[in-house]
């Protein structure tokens, strides 16, 4: 289950028999995040969004507002502020896929309860170009035109002149709904962290949250009874798991990899 976010992203990708996805790695978990950025992104560089508050000057909670991991921060003046589909042109058989922009500088690419971190700046190098760094479907650089509405945008790659068009949607949300029936253990409740950027979350509603910093999040439905946990996450259908788990004071053992308690602030600064 941990770091395991790609292979599965690539499998579902296979399934669907789109494009070619260069930085699938064939199921290996010994990719780190350096590498898997380095291997999809473009060599340019986009400015980097506003420092948040570390998580040391927030108040210590033990709650999370899931949706904010890939919140749209600021809509201000920024008419890619907002979730989108592709509807039209190159990627339109990515009906699965929605790409969500935040008004400052980062990108959420979903599928079903997935997503993967990246960059995107909508006048790069003050060229009045479109920058986007995601794993898959949108990462290039691109002239643009919107229609009157804003609902809507037409991306030219600046390389091939092909044509991808954006429509605004309201409808996409990751967080998935608990099971009927599931269970909890109260030991779980709350935000974990590996030490690498790695972060659990356990919610009492019965969703969880599996976080690497600023490269992927999987929310899962999950049931919690005696040391296991049975965890279902979607893509273009639901896959369950199960994961072995122990609480022992402010350590979590899952899967054999070790947590320590933190606050729920850490995940979101």
């Amino acid at each position: 289950m941990k770091r395991l976010s790609i292979r599965f992203f690539c499998a579902a990708l296979a399934a669907l028999s789109v494009f070619s996805l260069t930085a699938c790695n064939n199921g290996e978990e010994s990719k780190t995040k350096e590498t898997a950025a380095a291997t999809t992104a473009p060599s340019t560089e986009i400015p980097t969004a506003a420092t948040t508050t570390a998580a040391s000057d927030l108040p210590y909670t033990d709650t999370l507002d899931m949706s904010k991991v890939f919140t749209v921060k600021n809509t201000t003046d920024q008419p890619f502020a907002g979730t989108w589909q592709i509807t039209d042109g190159v990627g339109s058989e990515l009906e699965h896929f929605a790409y969500c922009f935040d008004g400052d500088g980062k990108a959420y690419l979903m599928v079903g309860t997935m997503g993967f971190v990246g960059t995107y700046s909508d006048n790069y190098q003050n060229t009045g170009v479109f920058l986007c760094q995601l794993m898959y479907g949108i990462n290039g650089t691109y002239t643009y035109q919107f229609a009157d509405d804003k609902k809507s945008v037409v991306l030219t790659d600046t390389e091939n002149q092909k044509t991808t068009t954006l429509t605004k949607t309201d409808a996409f949300n990751p967080v998935p709904k608990a099971k009927d029936g599931y269970e909890t253990d109260s030991a779980l409740f709350g935000a974990w962290a590996d030490g690498n950027g790695g972060y659990l979350y356990f919610d009492k509603s019965g969703v969880m949250l599996d976080y690497q910093k600023d490269f992927s999040f999987t929310f899962y439905s999950y049931s919690a009874k005696d040391g296991s946990i049975e965890q279902t996450y979607a893509m273009t259908e639901e896959t369950t798991e199960t994961a072995a788990y122990k609480v022992e004071g402010d350590t979590l053992t899952y899967n054999k990899l070790e947590y320590k308690k933190v606050s729920a602030n850490e995940i979101l600064s």
